[in-house]
């Protein structure tokens, strides 16, 4: 069972560095929203294999990075970034008032793309 969650574990971390790439992809190709979806994503990934190296048990099924957060106790610098991205699961995919696609400009998914950069930075080393 440990063996199967540190394998599940390794493709999280390795899927999630895939997503981020895919993020800055989309930012130099100016798919702002998609930026900062692939971002969620490559954070909830990092976050899900950290939580199995660490607590040695299947992970919930959830999209709240805050709840991973402070979970896995990281540093509370890294709140807003969990909190945005955790808002950003929903207004990614769907629309409101405005349309996903335009709801971000280049300027917040470039801030989103280096905070979320720090935070997998952080992972890495713990995991």
């Amino acid at each position: 069972m440990i063996k199967k969650m540190k394998d599940e574990a390794i493709l999280l971390l390795e899927q999630a560095k895939e997503d981020f790439e895919t993020a800055r992809i989309n930012l130099n190709g100016k798919r702002y929203y998609a930026t900062v979806q692939f971002c969620q994503q490559s954070l909830e990934k990092a976050l899900k294999a950290l939580w199995l190296k660490e607590k040695k048990k299947d992970y919930p099924y959830i999209h709240d990075l805050t709840f991973f957060m402070k979970a896995l106790e990281l540093p509370e610098k890294f709140g807003n970034i969990c909190k945005d991205l955790t808002t950003a699961y929903a207004e990614t995919r769907y629309p409101t008032n405005i349309i996903p696609a335009k709801k971000f400009s280049k300027e917040d998914a470039k801030e989103i793309l280096e905070k979320t950069n720090e935070v997998l930075k952080w992972i890495r080393k713990r995991a």
